[in-house]
Parts: C-alpha cells; sequence; structure tokens
C-alpha cells in the first residue's frame, strides 16, 4: 500500500510540474508575441520637415546636347517618380516645330515623341523647353527650366545671355519671371511688335535673385523682353503684366563649354564661372494702358463716393443726370497724383444718384450709387435686462446718445514730435468752424497760435504753433466749435501733452552728387517700414539736413524725375518709354540719440 501510495504521490508531483513547465512555456510564447507585434507595429514618424528637394535628372538617351540628331525619340531619367504639371501652358520649342511632340511620362522618365510628319531642318540646335511642368509626385517640387537640346547640324550652337531682371521702382529680384529672345526674322510683324504677337524663339524664367541664363544660342542679335506672364502663354497680351525691356538688339556671347544639360539654369552659383561679359540689367515695371478707365468706383461710407482711376489724369468732373440743384451739393478731393478722387455729398442730396464721370474731357463712364449705405439689420428680438425691452430703464434708455465728429491726430500718448505740428484729420469736410474760444497753453501760460485747414474740403485742421523742447502744453477745443457737412459738432477736445529733449533725437547730414544733374531727383527719407518721413527735390549736388530725427533704422530713395511731375512715374511699352529710374542708398542708416551722422551719396 506504501508503496502505491509513493507512487501516486510522485505521479501528482510530476503532473504539477509539468503544468508549471507549460505555464512557463506558454507565458514565454506569448510575451514574444506581444514583443514582435509591438515591433512590427512601428508608429509613423509625426512632423518631420516639409519635402523640398526638386527631382534630379541623372541620364537621357540620346544624350542630351548631342549633334548630328537622327531619332525620333528621347528619355530623360530622373532619380524619382515624376509627373507633368500645366505642361501645355509650358512647353516651348525654339526653333517653332509644326507639329507639337508629344510629351509622357513612363515611370521615372520623361519621354518626348516628335510627330511622325515632323521635318526637322538641317543644321539647326533645337531646344524643347519644359519651363517648370515636370514635378515630383510628394510634393510638386519642379524641376526647373527643363530643357532637351539636340542639334541636327555638326555642333550645337553654344551662345548665351544672362542677366538680371529688377522690380523699377524697389529694387527688389523679380521672380519666376520670363525672358524671352526675338530674332529679326518676320517678314510681316514689325520687330517691337513681336511682343504682342508672337511666341519667342528661346525663353528662360528667372530665379529667387532676379537672375537667367539663355542657352544655345545662334550667333545673330536679339530683341530681349521680360514678361510676368499672368496667363502662361508667352504674349504680352494682358494690360496688367508687368514687363522690361531694352532699346538696343543684344548680342550673345560664348560662354565656354557648359558642363551637362542638366545644371538648373536658375542656379547661378555653379554656372558664374563661365561667363566672361557682363549681365543684361531689366527694370521691370506694371504696364499702363494708355486708355483711361474706371478701376474702381464705389460707396466707401455713408455720403462719401470714391472713384479710382488706372492713372492720373489732369482734371475730372461728375455731372448729374437724374437731379439738379441751385447750391454746391459735392465737395471734391483728390489724391496728389488725381487717381484716386472722393466726392463727399451734402446730406440734402437724394438717395439715389446717377452721374456721368469725365477725365481729361472725356465721359468715362455713367455711375449710379446711392448715397447712404444699407439700413442697419433690425434687433433680432431678444430681450434686454433693461430699457425698451422691459426692466428697470437706464439713462441711456432715455437719453439717446449724441453722435460727435470722429477725427485722428499726431497727439500720441500724450507726446508730440518736435518736427510735427500738432493736427487733426476729420472723417468729414467741416463746414462750419469757431477758433476764437480754442485755448492754448504753454507751461501754463495761453498764447495764441495760427490755426487755419490745409485743404480745399476743409477735413485737415493745423494748431500752428513752434513747439520747444520737454515743455507741457494743453490744447482745449470748446464743445461745438467744428460741425462737420453732415451737421454733426465736436465734443470737446482737451489734450495735455509733451515735448521730448532735443537730446533724444539724433541729426542726419547727406551730400548728393548726382551723376545727370540739371534734372529733378526727389529724394525720400524713409523709415524701416519704407514709409517716407520727409522729401527733398534737388538737382544738382547739395548737402542736405535731417535733424531732430528719432534713434531707429533709416534708408534713403531717390527718383529721378524726368518730367517733373512731382512722383514716380511706370514706363510704357506702346512708347518705348522707360519707367524713371530709381535709386536706393545702398546701406540703411541707424541714429541714435543725440548723435550727428554724416554721408556722401553719388547718384548714378
Amino acid at each position: 500500500m506504501q508503496l502505491i501510495y509513493n507512487f501516486t504521490s510522485l505521479l501528482r508531483i510530476m503532473k504539477k510540474q509539468k503544468i508549471i513547465k507549460s505555464f512557463f512555456f506558454f507565458f514565454w510564447i506569448l510575451m514574444m508575441a506581444l514583443i514582435l507585434t509591438d515591433c512590427a507595429n512601428i508608429a509613423t514618424p509625426m512632423g518631420g520637415p516639409k519635402d523640398e528637394t526638386p527631382p534630379v535628372a541623372i541620364s537621357s538617351e540620346p544624350q542630351n546636347h548631342s549633334a548630328n540628331f537622327e531619332e525620333r525619340e528621347m528619355s530623360v531619367r530622373f532619380n524619382e517618380f515624376v509627373q507633368l504639371k500645366d505642361l501645355y501652358k509650358q512647353i516651348l520649342i525654339s526653333p517653332p516645330m509644326e507639329y507639337e511632340p508629344e510629351v509622357k511620362i513612363k515611370k521615372r522618365s520623361v519621354v518626348i515623341k516628335l510627330d511622325k510628319k515632323e521635318k526637322l531642318k538641317e543644321n539647326t540646335t533645337y531646344t524643347i523647353f519644359l519651363g517648370n511642368a515636370v514635378v515630383d509626385l510628394t510634393e510638386s517640387n519642379p524641376y526647373l527650366n527643363f530643357e532637351y537640346v539636340f542639334s541636327t547640324g555638326d555642333y550645337v550652337d553654344s551662345l548665351s545671355i544672362r542677366g538680371n531682371v529688377k522690380n523699377a521702382f524697389t529694387g527688389e529680384p523679380s521672380e519666376n519671371v520670363a525672358v524671352m529672345l526675338y530674332a529679326d526674322e518676320n517678314d510681316t510683324i514689325p520687330l517691337d511688335s513681336l511682343p504682342y504677337k508672337v511666341r519667342p524663339n528661346y525663353v528662360a524664367k528667372t530665379n529667387k535673385e532676379g537672375d537667367f541664363n539663355l542657352f544655345n544660342l545662334r550667333n545673330v542679335p536679339y530683341k530681349i523682353f521680360a514678361l510676368n506672364d499672368q496667363n502662361s502663354n508667352y504674349l504680352f497680351d494682358l494690360p496688367y503684366e508687368e514687363v522690361a525691356f531694352i532699346d538696343s538688339m543684344v548680342q550673345p556671347t560664348y560662354s565656354g563649354k557648359r558642363q551637362t544639360g542638366y545644371i538648373d539654369s536658375t542656379a547661378m552659383d555653379s554656372i558664374k564661372a563661365l561667363y566672361k561679359y557682363a549681365a543684361i540689367n531689366l527694370s521691370m515695371f506694371a504696364a499702363v494702358d494708355s486708355t483711361q478707365y474706371i478701376s474702381e468706383a464705389k460707396l466707401q461710407a455713408d455720403y462719401k463716393f470714391g472713384v479710382i482711376l488706372d492713372f492720373p489724369c489732369d482734371s475730372f468732373r461728375l455731372n448729374p443726370l437724374n437731379f439738379n440743384y441751385d447750391e454746391v451739393w459735392k465737395l471734391d478731393e483728390s489724391s496728389k497724383r488725381n487717381d484716386s478722387i472722393t466726392f463727399w455729398i451734402k446730406p440734402f442730396v437724394q438717395d439715389t444718384l446717377e452721374v456721368e464721370f469725365l477725365a481729361d474731357g472725356k465721359i468715362l463712364d455713367t455711375l449710379k450709387f446711392t448715397t447712404k449705405s444699407s439700413a442697419k439689420k433690425p434687433n433680432s428680438g431678444k430681450k434686454k435686462k433693461g430699457g425698451l425691452f422691459g426692466g428697470k430703464k437706464t439713462q441711456e434708455d432715455t437719453v439717446a446718445q449724441k453722435e460727435y465728429i470722429k477725427y485722428s491726430t499726431k497727439i500720441k500718448n500724450n507726446f508730440i514730435e518736435l518736427t510735427d505740428k500738432v493736427s487733426f484729420e476729420f472723417s468729414y469736410p467741416i463746414e462750419k468752424f469757431d477758433f476764437s474760444n480754442i485755448l492754448w497753453m504753454e507751461d501754463s501760460v495761453a498764447v495764441k497760435p495760427k490755426i487755419y485747414f490745409t485743404d480745399l474740403v476743409q477735413r485737415r485742421l493745423v494748431i500752428d504753433h513752434e513747439l520747444k523742447e520737454k515743455t507741457n502744453y494743453e490744447l482745449i477745443i470748446p464743445d461745438s466749435s467744428l460741425v462737420d457737412i453732415l451737421g454733426l459738432s465736436n465734443d470737446s477736445i482737451i489734450y495735455k501733452f509733451k515735448t521730448r529733449s532735443i537730446e533724444d533725437y539724433g541729426n542726419l547730414y547727406i551730400v548728393i552728387t548726382p551723376e545727370n544733374q540739371g534734372t529733378p531727383w526727389i529724394i525720400q527719407l524713409l523709415n524701416n517700414n519704407d514709409v517716407v518721413l520727409r522729401e527733398v527735390v534737388i538737382q544738382n549736388e547739395e548737402k542736405l539736413e535731417f535733424k531732430t530725427i528719432l534713434p531707429g533704422k533709416y534708408k534713403f530713395r531717390a527718383i529721378n524725375d524726368v518730367n517733373n511731375n512731382g512722383y514716380w512715374d511706370p514706363g510704357n511699352y506702346t512708347y518705348k518709354r522707360q519707367a524713371e529710374k530709381v535709386v536706393n542708398f545702398d546701406k540703411e542708416i541707424e541714429i541714435r540719440a543725440n548723435w550727428d551722422y554724416e554721408e556722401n551719396w553719388n547718384l548714378k
């Protein structure tokens, strides 16, 4: 019996150990499964830098820039999958082919196939320009200025032109602008008319610095024309497209052997060493249409109607059509250039007006407008705690809120600058005024300043008195001293303010020597935000003094005002007139308190 009992106990122990081993075995399997599952489900990294790397061409068949070309199909392979974007807006072939080739994507390659009926000219270099139509699949990063070049003769034309395009007024680079060349070989269209009617022989796009390169050119002179091509058709056919041109023909120059067909033609740093000649500089301006028209006409506020013209005019007039008044029914206020005009309508005039607008004696348009903006939306009906909708009435409910004249002033944070005059600009012209009770205190002493309006419609009021440094001032304009054309009067205007010490300012002296003396130069002092602070006109060498300038960074700009009209004029391609020259001083000037600065500027 004891033997049986011992044997039974042994079996129990072995069974228990087997269960434990099985438990550990299955536990080990479970843990390994969890670990492997965790490793397999690697989370996609979040964020990271955006892919901004364009595709790279790594090979071509036949070789790009081949001579004695006889093939009908060519292929350019890239380092990643690519696609075509806006191809038919950008493709350009020079010289033009009778039949446009087929361009398609095959895996990582761009395949160009010539039409079977196309007959290539002998001894001719062809450029198939796809612009920025080849882009990658992920972020549409473009391969810039894609071109495939081949020659049916013994050599590939190797002349080139390089240059830069900048905005004529700001001097900033003009990016992504089409720079186009035209050979004088059209028998029916004058050379100067080609940008309007014919696509160019050669084209390139500018980079971020405004630089461009034109390669594989024939040894003939060209007309050069730059266009901010808004509709991508390589034609100057929209009046607002920016253009740049030079008056003379340009001759391409040999620049040394080009390394490969895959050098990005906008990557100037990699190819500048090839050049042995000066760049062509082009100044781009917004073209001005020779036909005047109204670009905007609308009611800007109650009884305030604005008209904006496409370009300045010498005279303007607004003739009533559906009404007639014996007395003055409006006031006219125009910008310095007469291209932005405000008509202040008197409130007794009827609600709806129909008028004709004339500029320089010509009727531009018939305008119809209301004198007031649409009525305010009715109350939604929600009850308020008091007033008209129940509850306890407040004084604001029982006494109507009076509306006063609105204005702005140069007094800021209880300070006025020594170089400023105390002035007010009102929202509407002032019709009635009484200056007799206006009080001006200088360190608690009453003085009598000059008070006058600086404009014809009487919106800008000046309290003219020479300001002293470190002095306390007080200005009081009593209630109802001013009444505008709407019948609104002023609430009491009270200002307490002071001036700074002269030591809080700096002084700037600059000697300017124009290269072409005898013509007007508008000299502008600008702050760091390009706001014109002061303006002086000179014709010859002159030393200018800009005193009491607040500490900060400043710039100078000079405009060669050749027509002496007081402002910058853009060019006009139709009349072959370049934009007026603008020169920016080559450095920023930092003014410090209680310092004098002297500069010299040779205007070229």
